[in-house]
């Protein structure tokens, strides 16, 4: 299975970025140069998209969002590859298998365009127990996976945590301002939220 993951990963990094012209199309951006962006750009584009959401949309005041939103603007890393398609939650619970083969990825909905070790970082901890680290990457290269920058995952992992905290800020002030019901989000606040907030502060470190 892990080996398996690694070859879905490596696929799913490998598409251009012109199979999303539509997508920059329809969002107004410019295809040429959205096509072509860089690492590096990607995240800077996406961080100051992030810094006008605080700004201009209600969210519950939160001192670590804002100081990881700031520690990961001073620390984008300088890398000029090509961007990549991420997934984003790219972890077991989110594949489907159909007789010991993945037969889908579901769950795109923290997709972004990035850093391969985006999706690398948030799965490491998951195969800890299940196959050799290194071995993983190897077949994910092999797999034809673009080559790790193994400075990048703690950047990555800062990034990765602050996605899920900006979800978990919003959900928090959906169910104080009573615009949902729901609340499987007490759960998010007082269960997932810590252990998130671990993993973010972790990544300064």
């Amino acid at each position: 299975m892990a080996l398996q993951l690694a070859e879905a990963l490596a696929k799913l990094h490998t598409y251009p970025l012109t199979t999303f012209f539509d997508y920059f199309a329809a969002t107004g951006e410019d295809v040429g140069k959205a096509t072509r962006m860089s690492v590096e750009n990607a995240y800077r584009k996406s961080i100051d998209i992030w810094i006008t959401y605080l700004d201009e949309v209600e969210h519950t005041p939160s001192t670590y969002l804002s100081r990881l939103l700031n520690w990961a603007k001073r620390n984008v890393p300088s890398d000029h590859r090509p961007a990549v398609l991420v997934h984003g939650d790219f972890a077991p619970h989110n594949i489907l298998f159909d007789g010991g083969k993945i037969s889908g990825v579901l769950d795109y909905e923290c997709a972004n365009f990035g850093a391969p070790e985006q999706d690398l970082i948030c799965l490491k901890p998951q195969l800890a127990n299940v196959i050799p680290w290194a071995e993983f990457v190897d077949h994910y290269n092999t797999s034809g996976g673009p080559a790790i920058v193994e400075a990048n995952f703690p950047f990555c992992q800062a990034y990765a945590a602050l996605k899920i905290a900006f979800a978990f800020a919003r959900g928090a002030t959906n169910l104080s301002k009573g615009h949902t019901q729901d609340i499987r989000l007490l759960m998010v606040e007082f269960a997932y939220q810590p252990m998130f907030m671990k993993i973010g502060l972790d990544a300064e470190a």
